[in-house]
């Protein structure tokens, strides 16, 4: 039984102890569907204990999370984590998975804010499963952010903690980790950890485990040109996947079999299963919407339910004590019955009134749900959409910089990756708030600091970056241009300024001026050289200028540009 964090509380009996314990199963290996009926079993039943039905909301955050339902998932979360009769064994977790939530969504600061709760925890107390757990989450945060030296003892430790205490599915993840911290200097090594990986989630009877690390062995298969061996062991795991309906590992799968055909130079066949590949994910997000649509009906259907059992027996108790008043009064005196009687007829006519409006509101939200969920489907298609075509352009164009020999055009290519990069950046940092959704966007200075992130590799010395970025809210039209405007002047300094110490210094102010905008970007250089197409550059960087309708100056190394707020 894998559920050995988990210790009865006081009133429990061993059945519901082992009903959670097979949850935690469940999750484990993916069985996503069996877990989620027994979580709603669990929280329907009005005689559960509290202890049982927290560490199923718990289990519900871990599901929200496995199918990218982020929104949900850190709703559900910081409310669990606002009740201060949560237990803390529980909200571990719960930090966690808010520290995975805000990886994915490149928020680094906060995902190692929750991470850092969950070390304090265990300072504490006892080291379960979720430690090894907390290990490579922090790990692989460290990863993302380029910093391997910090990734590498966390990844190693929680190897360690796993096979030690037989926690399969900590030293499978944690191999996989060490495998990708390895790719780019050792590929026999990252090898190695990949069969240990897929070895620790056979063991504990992972499925999608194992189907995910042949999709990884067969891209690794696919670098050495060792094409045939690749497509066995893609095929395997679509065979896996198919059988667990891991719609995930499915996609994975084809697009792994696009890339294949892609490098065997098969372009007909890679086209194709690159079609199957954004098919089924469509499908899966089809019947993602279909399944919340089922989940919202039929709690709405229930709240009806109970209302009109509460409006009957409300109907009821009046009409009881309309009919004790009559039969007091009928006997008295008849004015005293057709009064009565007026009234009764009366308050009929106002209950259907009120009855109609209610069902004319009744009405009314449900078209606006529906409408809703349809924009809001739209939106993430869209998004979806316009991710995939920006990481097959980078692909392709990468693919093209490996077959180039010639450094000049090598470079060119290079500087052309760099500016669709900097386009698909600020497609990710403008996808996903609701003010972004509504056309707006204000976390500026995030934005350029990603920007700066993503042209690191292009740094030939010590960079000190000055930036002082005054908060304020700009429009979407207004923000991408000047992304792209901000990457091109980095861009340029990175590339062409000379310095006499190799320190190059880059000064960034952004602020309001009534309702203008007032930039001034300057560097440390002395002078730019003339290589690498710098025309093109400066094309850019005024093309962006015109763009948002502004005005610019140059005066040596700084350059003044002003434009109005849209």
């Amino acid at each position: 039984m894998l559920c050995a964090w988990y210790q009865p509380a006081h009133g429990q009996t061993p059945f519901q102890t082992e009903h959670l314990s097979l949850i935690e199963d469940y999750v484990l290996t993916k069985k996503l569907a069996l877990a989620q009926l027994e979580i709603d079993q669990i929280l329907a039943d009005s005689l559960q204990d509290p202890m049982t039905k927290n560490a199923a909301t718990a289990f519900q955050v871990e599901i929200m999370v496995e199918k990218e339902q982020y929104d949900k998932a850190i709703k559900n979360a910081l409310e669990c984590l606002e009740d201060k009769s949560f237990p803390p064994a529980l909200k571990v977790r719960l930090w966690i998975q808010l520290g995975l939530i805000y990886e994915v969504l490149q928020q680094p600061q906060k995902s190692l804010d929750y991470l850092h709760q969950a070390q304090r925890y265990y300072i504490s107390n006892p080291k379960d499963r979720y430690y090894g757990v907390f290990l490579y989450r922090k790990s692989s945060l460290h990863r993302v952010n380029d910093q391997p030296e910090l990734a590498l003892p966390l990844a190693r430790k929680a190897r360690e903690f796993g096979e030690k205490n037989g926690f399969f599915d900590v030293s499978g993840s944690a191999y996989f980790l060490l495998s990708s911290l390895h790719r780019e200097t050792d590929s026999i090594i990252a090898n190695k950890y990949l069969k240990k990986s897929m070895e620790h989630f056979s063991q504990m009877e992972d499925p999608n485990g194992v189907a995910a690390m042949l999709v990884n062995l067969a891209m690794v298969e696919n670098n050495k040109y060792n094409f045939q061996e690749a497509l066995r062991l893609t095929d395997s795991a679509l065979q896996i996947a198919k059988s667990n309906k891991d719609q995930m590992t499915i996609e994975s799968s084809y697009l792994a079999k696009s890339t294949i055909f892609e490098k065997r130079g098969d372009l007909d066949s890679a086209l194709h299963y690159y079609k199957i590949y954004d098919d089924v994910g469509l499908q899966r997000v089809i019947q993602e919407q279909r399944s919340n649509i089922e989940k919202i009906n039929t709690d709405y259907s229930l709240r009806q339910e109970i209302l009109e059992r509460e409006q009957a027996e409300k109907r009821l108790e009046s009409a009881k004590a309309f009919n004790l008043y009559l039969w007091i009064f009928t006997g008295i005196l008849v004015l005293v019955l057709s009064f009565l009687t007026w009234i009764g007829f009366r308050l009929k006519r106002k209950n259907n009134q009120i009855s109609r409006q209610q069902n004319e509101i009744q009405t009314s939200h449900q078209e606006l749900e529906a409408a809703l969920v349809k924009k809001q489907s739209l939106l993430r298609e869209l998004n979806h959409t316009v991710k995939n075509n920006l990481t097959l352009i980078l692909s392709l164009v990468q693919f093209h910089v490996e077959e180039l020999e010639d450094p000049m055009y090598r470079n060119k290519i290079e500087v052309l990756e760099k500016r669709i990069r900097a386009i698909a950046l600020a497609h990710s940092q403008l996808t996903y708030t609701e003010l972004v959704a509504d056309g707006h966007f204000s976390d500026l200075s995030d934005y350029f600091h990603q920007i700066r992130l993503a042209l690191g590799s292009l740094e030939q010395g010590r960079v000190h970056y000055h930036f002082n970025i005054q908060p304020l809210e700009v429009k979407i039209r207004t923000a991408l241009p000047l992304g792209i405007l901000i990457n091109e002047l980095i861009s340029n300094s990175l590339k062409h300024a000379k310095t006499k110490n190799g320190e190059l210094e880059i000064h960034l102010n952004l602020e309001k001026q009534n309702d203008h905008i007032e930039i001034t970007y300057s560097d440390s250089g002395s002078t730019f050289t003339d290589e690498v197409d710098p025309g093109l550059g400066l094309f850019i960087i005024n093309s962006m200028v015109e763009q948002l309708d502004g005005t610019l100056e140059q005066v040596d190394q700084t350059y003044l540009i002003s434009f109005s707020i849209l």
